[in-house]
């Protein structure tokens, strides 16, 4: 199939390749952020801890494909991962890696790479809104509040009945186009502003770092991970919790106290109407936020019933062993129940994650520049159809297949209580 495929493209004199990359694109994207891209010309301080990290990994993965049953030190593994980490840093401050945003005429990979942060920035928002909303509304379903629960079961009933593409069309062309102009924006003072055009909002801006204060924020940082180490470790030691949210947010607090007195607080641009629209401020599209809403409040119906089945799971005889040992109900059901009802829901949960991740490619029906959007207007640009096709399928298993990884090794390590 591939030498034919080939062979047609020959005879037409049609180039094949990932050279295209490289070339100037006049693809308009309406929606871009600042991407970190390496310096061809000077690749050593990031792509080396890279390497390094690479040969790590695949000496502790490797070995047992060749018969061996050497195993690396855990600490090796750890040394990969923070050298995964410490990667971008490394070639940041080398001048390896710079920051650009895309703007016509950038290349096709920075246009591709523009759509595909988009999608994540979309899809990651909406996994965390529907587990939160889905939540919510899986407890009120088995609340003995005969209001809420029917009121959470129409909820349910109305979501996850209706296609998701009429959830996206009611949101953006129903609600949000149908919000005021910009010169009649629903506002909050002069930090919050709401119109046809989007939201917008005021955004915490830092001046520019000084070398005080990269070093209090990195010593907050390790103070707050041993922290929260040495109250794991108690905990496993002796069973009994640390209360370290209190510590934690000292430590937040004494960081930005004593990077204020560096030189490099923290001040908010606000957002000025300037002629026919606002300048400065934090923006999100009407596109992003019809998207966002859709997906969230759609597969919140179905994270509902995953985690209400979960809990119906749960042995009932753990319940009265809570209550007999003087727990309430909701000690109960947040220490006993919940931690017991994750494992049996997280493979659910999983796909159902996976199906949003997928269900963003919805946004090309109302022009919110994610993956296909922009990856059917390169493909027409450029004429690389398979290639194009390629990056798109190789993205998106990239994000489910990494997604996967995560949620599969935490589900791994979950231990039922008394295990």
């Amino acid at each position: 199939m591939l030498d034919n495929a080939l062979d047609h493209l020959r005879a037409r004199h049609v180039t094949y390749g990932f050279a295209f990359l490289r070339a100037e694109s006049s693809v308009p994207v309406s929606e871009t952020m600042p991407l970190p891209v390496l310096d061809p010309a000077a690749m050593r301080g990031g792509m080396g801890l890279l390497v390094a990290a690479a040969g790590l990994l695949l000496l502790g993965r490797a070995g047992p494909w060749f018969g061996s049953s050497w195993r690396p030190p855990r600490s090796m593994s750890h040394l990969a991962i923070a050298l995964v980490v410490l990667a971008p840093v490394v070639g940041w401050v080398s001048g390896n890696v710079v920051f650009a945003t895309y703007q016509p005429p950038s290349s096709y990979a920075l246009a591709l790479a523009t759509a595909l942060a988009n999608t994540v920035k979309v899809a990651a928002a909406a996994i965390v809104l529907s587990l939160v909303l889905g939540l919510m509304v899986g407890l009120s379903r088995l609340s003995r509040n005969p209001l809420l629960s029917r009121v959470a079961l129409a909820y349910v009933e109305l979501m996850r009945n209706v296609p998701l593409l009429l959830h996206v069309f009611f949101w953006y062309f129903g609600v949000f186009q149908a919000l005021p102009a910009v010169r009649g924006s629903l506002h909050l003072g002069d930090l919050l502003f709401v119109n046809n055009r989007g939201l917008i909002l005021a955004e915490p801006t830092p001046s520019p770092a000084s070398p005080a204060w990269l070093a209090i924020v990195a010593l907050a940082g390790l103070a707050t991970a041993a922290l929260l180490r040495a109250a794991r470790a108690r905990r496993v030691r002796t069973g009994r919790s640390v209360p370290v949210a209190l510590p934690f947010f000292g430590i937040v607090a004494a960081g930005c106290v004593l990077g204020s007195l560096a030189g490099a607080p923290l001040h908010l641009d606000r957002p000025q109407l300037r002629g026919f629209n606002f300048v400065g401020g934090l923006s999100l599209t009407p596109e992003y936020g019809a998207l966002l809403v859709a997906l969230a409040l759609y597969h919140a119906a179905f994270v509902a019933e995953i985690l209400r089945s979960a809990i119906v799971a749960v042995h009932r005889a753990q319940t009265e062993a809570g209550l007999s040992l003087g727990l309430s109900p909701r000690q109960v059901l947040w220490l006993v129940v919940l931690p017991q009802a994750q494992r049996i829901a997280i493979p659910a949960l999983l796909a159902t994650s996976l199906g949003l991740i997928k269900d963003t490619s919805l946004g090309v029906t109302i022009g919110y520049p994610e993956l296909v959007e922009v990856s059917g207007t390169v493909l027409e640009a450029s004429g690389q159809v398979l290639e194009v096709i390629a990056i798109v399928v190789g993205f998106y298993m990239l994000l489910t297949l990494s997604f996967s990884a995560l949620v599969n090794r935490y589900h791994a390590r979950l231990r039922l209580p008394g295990a």
